[in-house]
């Protein structure tokens, strides 16, 4: 520990920046600064190399919302009326012609996250146990949320019906996953999956510069503005 410099610690996150992941150096300056902090309250150090060092990049936070036209899009491009009851539903096409093919638990997942407005990782990690679907509450546990706080999820009657669909989807699979991965059904889906799905989606749709994030931002944007009154 005491051969770490602030030099060292400049010359590590400047070689990320070299690599252009300027987002993931600036995590893992947090990391650094973190940790030896610990290390100085714990007494193995005397002071944090990386207290005092500055922002190596631009902290650039995004803003992006959708438009009304846009979710529209989105939704329609993710599945269509007849989706649940369709193997593999043909969603959308590319610039090219080619159509874009999403399974039909994957469209649940991806509209859950719109009527949900929950995490890309939350939805994906839903756990039977975690539902109450009589009453139509989601308990997401402490250790699955970003803050560790347990969190109580309102379930509207389409939300519901969708979780139930998805469930049936799993008839005969050993897992309490609502959305079990391809390779262990006793682990959910990885997120990547729902990037890529999504991407396909607004590739088709040709909507720029869009993640899954968005649509919780664009949900909260829309709640707390004077359209819906909440």
């Amino acid at each position: 520990l005491e051969a770490v410099q602030r030099r060292t610690v400049m010359m590590a996150l400047e070689r990320m920046l070299d690599a252009g992941v300027s987002s993931q150096a600036l995590k893992a300056q947090a990391i650094i600064r973190q940790m030896f902090a610990y290390a100085v309250d714990e007494e193995r150090l005397s002071n944090n190399p990386a207290a005092s060092l500055r922002p190596v990049a631009a902290q650039n936070a995004r803003g992006r919302i959708y438009s009304d036209g846009e979710l529209r899009s989105i939704w329609a491009g993710v599945s269509a009326p007849s989706a649940l009851c369709m193997p593999a539903h043909i969603a959308a096409r590319r610039r090219d012609g080619d159509r874009v093919a999403i399974g039909p638990a994957m469209q649940m997942a991806l509209k859950l996250t719109f009527l949900l407005l929950q995490r890309r990782c939350e939805v994906l990690g839903m756990t039977i146990d975690e539902l109450d679907l009589v009453q139509g509450v989601w308990t997401i546990p402490a250790e699955r949320m970003k803050n560790k706080r347990a969190h109580a999820v309102p379930l509207s009657a389409l939300a519901i019906e969708m979780i139930e669909a998805a469930i049936e989807l799993n008839e005969g699979l050993a897992t309490r996953q609502v959305f079990p991965g391809r390779a262990d059904a006793r682990k959910p889906m990885h997120g990547a999956s729902m990037n890529h799905a999504l991407g396909h989606v607004l590739a088709a749709c040709e909507v720029e510069n869009g993640t899954i994030h968005d649509i919780r931002r664009t949900g909260s944007t829309i709640m707390t503005s004077e359209r819906l009154r909440i």
